[in-house]
């Protein structure tokens, strides 16, 4: 709009310029300002702010537009202006010519109104299409441009008619006096002149003159006193210097005392130095004075005097230095004084009264020591005009009793008294300029003056003082820049002062006291340094319409009896305050615009005023205050952007604030502090910066019907002890909260609070009100806060819809909360936090977006006998360190859990019903410490309870039952859980996870959930003590993903998915349990798990009672596993166990089974009574058995099929079939076992199987000790086969073991050798007392037999049968019953052997193909040495002796030698001397020697002692791949010889009998 204004400005400036030099200009300027008012009204309706602005502007451009008018007149008329404001030009001019200038002066009205009617019409077509702001420029610019264009265009020519007369008339006129036609000159001289005859003296010419004669005085000085009685002319003739004529007198009378009809003075000084009387005296007739100087020693210059028709013209003369008045006037004379110089008079300089009529105008009057002007008395006319006043004593212009002239143009200044003093006068003063006077610039005393268009300026005193019931029109003027008040009303004056300027000076701009009334309208009062418009001591004026600005003490004051009405006046920019009313009753201040104020409006000292229908705005501090006991009544007010306060109310004050709008406030609309009392009803407080209203200082208000909204802070805050009364207010859309409280109380009831940027409702330190049946919704943040020790009582109220919260608690807050309904939160419910506290009963928290009840940061709350229902999210949320009680609280169909407790919280949770929630009943995490006692937790669609994050809770005596998904989780969490009866959940019953969980799990029951009973992983290690776990679909304890609890003294039962697994890596301590009647197994390790297993009782299970596999490393120590269908299963690759000490009996299938390249440590285990084997070790198992005890199994005792198989020192007594079984490539060690009372094979080697069997002892097995088929090729190493009733070794099948060292005693046969494919390496056995042969080798067998010792045997010491092919080297063969090699169609090798004491033939070959060579042969008993029948091979060097001495010492010999390497033994030979022949036996082995006689006995093994038989062992010549080293290089100590009757040496290992 702006440029619209502009572009205006410059189109009325275009026509001011334009317009005609010589006439009038219409009145444009007016014109543009009523039609941009007309536009402000329009455009900007219901923006005051905006609207104010816009008329600033236009305002602006009017005074810019006059000021270019009037300077284009100055310059274009100077000469008619001088003219037309001349007196003596106004006094002459003729009717004709003053009738043409009223005729001009009409038309020129007329048009100018034609004009205005035309553009308004114009303006009035085009208001329908104005819409917009855009348009506002070609509006305002086509209709002034049309209208002045018709206006122009029809009023040229009449105007230019009109024009034409007044150049006539306003050509220049000289100032004439009346003519009048003198018949003749006399001349007076001092001096004779020759040119014409003189006289010498005044006299002579005024006695000889006639009516009509002009005496002309030539310079000098004259003494005259004279009558004037004739018509005569006194005409003062200077000389060439400048010499003028000079009178004088020195007595009584006046030099000139005019009587005559017609008479003038001119030219001359006229000097009266008498001590009385005056210069000159008028008594009648017609006199000029003009052109003279007038002076009087002793009385006035000029004295007028006389009845009607006495007439005076004074014309530039100058009437000085009188020690009277310089012109006294009086009687009903007409006296004109115009264009004289009027100074240093003693008395006044002119001075009119009684009945005269004068006329003073473009006088100099100046240095008087009285008045300058003084006229006096109701009954004269006077008019002042024009004169230069200045410099007297006494007032410019005195007018009193009664006068009244009219007083205008005049320039009155520097005077030492009053500038116009107006005392019981009337008149009018108009467009005086009063200046820079000693005193007042215009003083009226019970005067009835017009006082009009005046410059009163810079006069020491005030401006204009109108005093003692003075009823003055003061208006249109500029008062300005005083000493003291600009305009001073008092004394009970009532005048009108409007439309003037009031500006500057060191006083108020105008008072009002002493009584005065009056009405002060439409003036502009600014930058007076006092107050703009002061009312005081019971005045009462009506103050209308004003300008009032830039005062440095305010724009209107009322003190303490001041009254009236202020109404609709515009008060800005004024110091400190708009409008003061102090002390004041009966003030009404009404429709008032105040605005850029440090305080708008201010009532204090007890005033008790009325404010209504104003406009404040833009105030700095407050736009209206109340202090010192105020207590106004402020009404329909409107109050807009203060920067402070829109109200301020202190002091004790009080106040009824009805139905204002307060906006844009950026304090607070309202502040009410130091223990004030207010009263809002109905107000409006809005768009405040900060807060709405600020309540505080021990203050009390009472709200009822306000509507507080879209402040940028707080609606409502109190503090400082405040109360507040607030009824049905609406308070909603502030940028903060809505309401605060801090250290107040006071009742809150039926309040609507919504949308507020923050809170509705924050009580704060120890506040303490009622807040009852309120309305609180839609707010940003919460619905209500309460917090710092504040304790109030929020009952019946409703709370919906809030952002964050319904109802916060915190930092020590204690509210009491009962039956509310707290819903439809966009978050939480009731939020209780940062040591909040708060008890909170029967109430209906239900829909919320969040939590119902929130509680956090060591808060403490108790919440108690709520419905906590259907909220989006959790129930109840504690965190933080909140603690805090929840008891007989109803909580269900929750969105999420129904309680969550996290972050170091601590509630108390007791008695509660938490149930279908659509997540977890109960979640508790991060650190929480919360106790649960009791409460009902059910049919939550996830977990009942969770637990997790290093909480630890303590959770005792719960129902926890019919979840959706598991009953309760505890992840990396601990705590105390007992007496819980867990049952009924859709998951997992308890599931404990993370690597923090250590819970203490202790007698809860735990039962019929549809997923596992306990569920522990994710390396949590929690304490599971003395539960009973039971009737589970899925397992009764699942330990997983490296979680290490311990479960100790626990009942597992009657589970479906089995009893406990520990799997996933995990570890932990599964001790003491009582695991029975579960369907699948009774317990699980698997994938990598660790668990120590201890004192379990595993039974009744449908499935195995242990199952240990995919990588698995358990220890298994002390438990006892019966009636299950496998004892332990131990499976796939990684899985490594130790089994320690446990007991498996009853099994349906094996003990223990370990298998799929398991690697197990069994130790000290007592496997017995199982239907299958005790322990079997297959598909790639890996076993080290340790003292074990594995007895009567209906199968075998352990079987290893495709493994790899330590035993060593078990006990393996009473198996069905085998006492070990070897199959399918096994891998085996066996040490130092016992292996006994098998109703079967003691040990069974077979399919390719490998291994060691080392000193471990065979016995009393029912076929045989040891088997060895399908390939295998063990090393069968230093055991005992005692008592077995087969063979002690049975080698078939392709067999190709390494049978060393071993004690074989009793059985069928010591060993048996069976099948072509069969090659075995025995060496260094003892081989006695079988029933049979010592070996036997049939169906083709081969075998490299050497160094062994086979005696006592009741068969033959060694027997080949057919096709067999067997090397026998070395060995001591003795003492057999029946021979000691028999040969039966076998091929082989029987080599340096030491035979003797058998009972057959040492040697017996039947059909043979076998080589005998270099064996030593003992014949001193009755048998045959060598029984050869068709023996094909060779047999030579075979020594035989008889003599039992030389045979030992030969065989000791050779065993010698046998011990050295070949030049150790050739040098022996040497030192013998004896010669060997090539066939000398070489043999190794040695003979025991027994005495001569005496049979070999047949326990002689036994008594050496059990274990490997006598004699050295000789490294073998042939080993298997892998198993054996090559034959030793070594040397070897020599051995003693054996002692007679006694084996060579003793058993290399005593092993343990039976």
């Amino acid at each position: 709009m702006a440029d619209d204004i502009d572009g205006v400005v410059r189109l009325v400036d275009g026509i001011l310029q334009n317009a005609p030099k010589d006439q009038g200009s219409p009145d444009v300027v007016s014109l543009y300002g009523a039609v941009a008012h007309k536009h402000a009204e329009e455009r900007f309706h219901g923006k005051p702010k905006a609207a104010h602005e816009f008329m600033l502007k236009v305002e602006a451009d009017q005074e810019s537009l006059r000021a270019r008018e009037s300077q284009r007149l100055v310059e274009i008329r100077p000469a008619a202006k001088i003219e037309e404001h001349s007196p003596v030009q106004q006094r002459h001019k003729s009717a004709a010519h003053r009738a043409l200038e009223e005729e001009l002066a009409a038309e020129q009205a007329a048009h100018i109104e034609q004009a205005n009617e035309v553009i308004a019409r114009e303006v009035m077509a085009r208001e329908s299409f104005v819409r917009e702001e855009d348009l506002a420029r070609a509006w305002l610019r086509s209709g002034l441009q049309k209208g002045l264009n018709d206006f122009t265009k029809k009023q040229e020519h009449k105007f230019k008619q009109l024009r034409e007369k007044v150049e006539v008339l306003r050509e220049p006129i000289a100032r004439k006096v009346p003519q009048h036609h003198f018949k003749r000159a006399l001349y007076v001289s001092k001096t004779p002149r020759h040119d014409v005859p003189c006289y010498a003296t005044v006299r002579q010419a005024l006695d000889t003159a006639c009516d009509g004669d002009s005496i002309y005085i030539l310079p000098g000085k004259y003494e005259l006193s004279c009558a004037v009685d004739k018509n005569l002319e006194f005409v003062g003739v200077p000389d060439a210097e400048g010499n003028q004529a000079l009178l004088v007198s020195s007595g009584r009378l006046a030099i000139f005392r005019m009587v005559g009809e017609h008479c003038s003075i001119k030219n001359c000084v006229i000097r009266h130095e008498g001590p009385a009387g005056q210069a000159i005296s008028v008594t009648a007739g017609e006199t000029t004075v003009e052109g003279c100087t007038v002076t009087s020693a002793g009385g006035h210059g000029i004295m007028v005097d006389g009845s009607r028709g006495v007439n005076l013209w004074v014309v530039d003369s100058k009437i000085q230095g009188c020690r009277d008045h310089g012109i006294k006037a009086s009687g009903a004379a007409h006296v004109v004084v115009d264009g004289c110089d009027l100074n240093g008079n003693e008395g006044h300089n002119i001075s009119i009264s009684g009945e005269v009529t004068a006329s003073i105008g473009d006088n100099k009057v100046h240095q008087g020591q009285a008045a300058g002007i003084h006229i006096t008395g109701s009954t004269c006319v006077a008019t002042v005009k024009g004169n230069t006043v200045q410099g007297n004593a006494g007032p410019g212009i005195l007018v009193d009793n009664g006068a009244t002239p009219k007083i205008t143009n005049n320039k009155v200044t520097g005077g030492k008294g009053y500038g116009i003093l107006l005392h019981e006068a009337g008149g009018v003063v108009d467009r005086n300029k009063i200046a820079q006077n000693g005193d007042h610039g215009i003083m009226c005393d019970r005067a009835e003056s017009q006082i009009t268009t005046n410059d009163v300026s810079h006069n020491r005193g005030c401006g204009m003082v109108l005093d003692n019931h003075s009823q003055c029109l003061v208006e249109g003027n500029t008062v300005a820049n005083h000493t003291a008040t600009n305009i001073l009303v008092g004394g009970g004056s009532n005048p009108r002062v409007s439309v003037n300027f009031i500006g500057g000076g060191a006083g108020s701009g105008l008072v009002f006291t002493d009584g005065a009334t009056g009405i002060a309208s439409q003036n502009t009062i600014q930058g007076a340094k006092g107050c703009g418009v002061e009312i005081r001591k019971e005045a009462d004026p009506r103050v209308l319409d004003n300008i009032i600005t830039e005062c440095k003490a305010g724009g209107i004051v009322v003190s303490v009896g001041g009254m009236g009405l202020i109404s609709e006046n515009q008060v800005c920019k004024n110091h400190p305050q708009g409008v003061l009313l102090s002390g004041c009753t009966e003030v009404t201040v009404i429709k008032n615009r105040i605005m850029d104020e440090q305080w708008g409006l201010v009532f204090n000292n007890g005033a008790r005023c009325v404010a209504r229908e104003n406009l404040l705005e833009r105030c700095n501090k407050a736009a209206i205050m109340l202090t010192d006991n105020a207590d106004p009544e402020v009404a329909n007010n409107t109050i807009e952007d203060t920067q402070h306060y829109g109200v301020l109310v202190q002091a004790q004050s009080k106040g009824t604030f009805t139905e204002n709008d307060i906006a844009c406030s950026r304090a607070a609309g309202v502040r009410i502090i130091g223990e004030s009392q207010t009263v809002l009803i109905g107000n409006v407080v809005r768009d405040g910066k900060r807060l709405g209203c600020l309540v505080e200082e021990h203050s009390q208000v009472t709200m009822s019907k306000n509507q507080l909204y879209q402040n940028g802070e707080a609606a409502l805050r109190l503090t400082g002890q405040s109360r507040v009364t607030a009824e049905a207010d609406l308070v909603y859309g502030g940028f903060g909260d809505g309401i605060e409280m801090l250290n107040s109380s006071g009742t809150l009831s039926g309040l609507e609070v919504h949308r507020n940027a923050k809170s509705g409702v924050v009580v704060s330190e120890g506040s303490d009100p009622e807040i009852v049946n309120c309305d609180v919704h839609d707010n940003s943040i919460s619905g209500i806060v309460v917090l710092k020790g504040a304790h109030p009582h929020v009952h019946d109220c409703d709370l919906h819809n809030n952002e964050l919260s319904e109802l916060a608690c915190k930092e020590e807050g204690d509210p009491l909360v009962e039956d509310c309904q707290v819903h439809h939160g966009k978050r939480t419910g009731i939020a209780v936090y940062t040591n909040g506290r708060g008890r909170f009963f029967k109430n209906d928290i239900y829909s919320n977006c969040g939590p119902g009840v929130r509680v956090s940061a060591n808060a403490h709350p108790e919440v108690k006998d709520n419905t906590i229902r259907h909220g989006l999210d959790t129930g109840v949320h504690v965190f933080d360190h909140g603690k805090g009680v929840f008891e007989r609280n109803k909580i269900f169909k929750n969105g999420g859990d129904g309680v969550r407790v996290r972050s170091l919280a601590e509630p108390t949770i007791v008695n509660n019903e938490i149930e279908d929630g659509h997540a977890k009943g109960v979640f508790i995490s991060d650190q929480a410490k919360a106790v649960l006692e009791r409460n009902h937790i059910r049919r939550n669609a996830q977990a009942n309870v969770q637990v997790s994050n290093k909480a630890k809770p303590r959770i005792f005596h719960n129902h926890i039952s019919d979840g959706q998904a598991e009953g309760l989780v505890i992840s990396n969490a601990s705590g105390d859980y007992q007496y819980n009866d867990v049952k009924g959940n859709a998951g997992d019953a308890w599931r404990i996870e993370g690597k923090f969980s250590d819970p203490k799990v202790a007698s809860n029951q735990i039962h019929d959930g549809k997923g596992d009973g306990l569920h522990i992983t994710t390396e949590a290690y929690p304490e599971v003590k003395t539960n009973k776990i039971s009737a589970h679909a899925g397992l009764g304890v699942f330990v997983e993903a490296k979680a290490n609890p311990v479960v100790e003294n626990n009942e597992i039962t009657e589970n479906q998915s089995g009893g406990l697994r520990v799997a996933f890596e995990s570890t932990g301590h599964v001790r003491e349990n009582q695991i029975h009647n579960n369907r699948t197994f009774g317990l699980t390790a698997d994938t990598n798990s660790v668990p120590v297993v201890v004192r379990n009782k595993i039974n009744n299970c449908q499935g195995p009672g242990m199952i240990i596999k995919s990588g698995a490393r358990p220890q298994v120590e002390h438990n006892e596993i019966t009636a299950c269908t496998v004892g332990v299963r131990l499976s796939d690759p990684g899985t490594e166990a130790r089994v320690f000490k446990t007991s498996c009996s009853g099994t349906t299938e094996t003990g223990m089974h370990i298998t799929h390249k398991a690697r197990v440590r069994v130790e000290e285990c007592h496997l017995h009574d199982h239907s299958s084997e005790g322990l079997r070790v297959d598909k790639g198992g890996t076993a080290e058995i340790i003292k074990n005890k594995i007895r009567l199994c209906k199968n075998d005792g352990i079987v290893s099929d495709q493994a790899d198989l330590t035993m060593r020192d078990n006990t393996i007594e009473a198996s069905g079939k085998c006492g070990v079984r070897l199959t399918f490539g096994t891998h085996a060690t066996i040490t130092r076992n016992y292996i006994v009372d098998g109703h079967g094979k003691g040990v069974m080697i077979s399919s390719r199987s490998t291994g060691t069997l080392l000193q471990n002892i065979l016995e009393n097995n029912k076929l045989l000790g040891v088997e060895v088929s399908g390939e295998s090729d063990p090393l069968i190493e230093d055991n005992r086969f005692l008592k077995n009733l087969g063979p002690s070794l049975s080698v078939s099948e392709g067999g190709k073991p390494r049978i060393v060292g071993n004690h074989c005693s009793g059985g069928q046969n010591g060993m048996e050798f069976k099948g072509g494919r069969t090659n075995a390496i025995v060496t260094g056995n003892f081989v006695t007392n079988t029933k049979g042969s010592g070996l036997v080798f049939a169906d083709g067998s081969k075998a490299a037999v050497d160094d062994n010792d086979i005696a006592n045997n009741m068969g033959h010491g060694v027997r080949m049968g057919p096709g067999c092919a067997v090397t026998l080297r070395g060995n001591r063969i003795y003492s057999n019953d029946a021979g000691g090699i028999h040969s039966q169609e076998a091929e082989g090798q029987v080599l340096e052997n030491f035979l003797f004491d058998n009972s057959g033939a040492h040697i017996q070959l039947d059909e043979s193909d076998t080589k005998v060579s270099g064996n030593l042969i003992n014949t001193a008993s009755e048998s045959e040495g060598i029984q050869n029948n068709n023996n094909k091979g060779e047999v030579d060097s075979n020594p035989m002796i008889a003599d039992r001495t030389d045979f030992v010492k030969k065989m000791n010999r050779l065993l010698i030698l046998g011990h050295m390497d070949p030049e150790e033994r050739d040098e022996a030979k040497v030192e013998d001397g004896k010669k060997r022949s090539t066939n000398t036996p070489t043999g190794r082995g040695r003979v025991p020697t027994k005495p001569q006689g005496q049979k070999p006995d047949a326990k002689a093994g036994e008594a050496a002692g059990k274990g490997r038989a006598p004699g050295r062992r000789n490294s073998v010549t042939r080993a298997p791949a892998g198993r054996r080293g090559s034959q030793s290089k070594g040397k070897a100590a020599n051995p003693k010889p054996p002692a007679k009757g006694a084996p060579k040496s003793a058993p290399r290992n005593q092993g343990k009998g039976k």
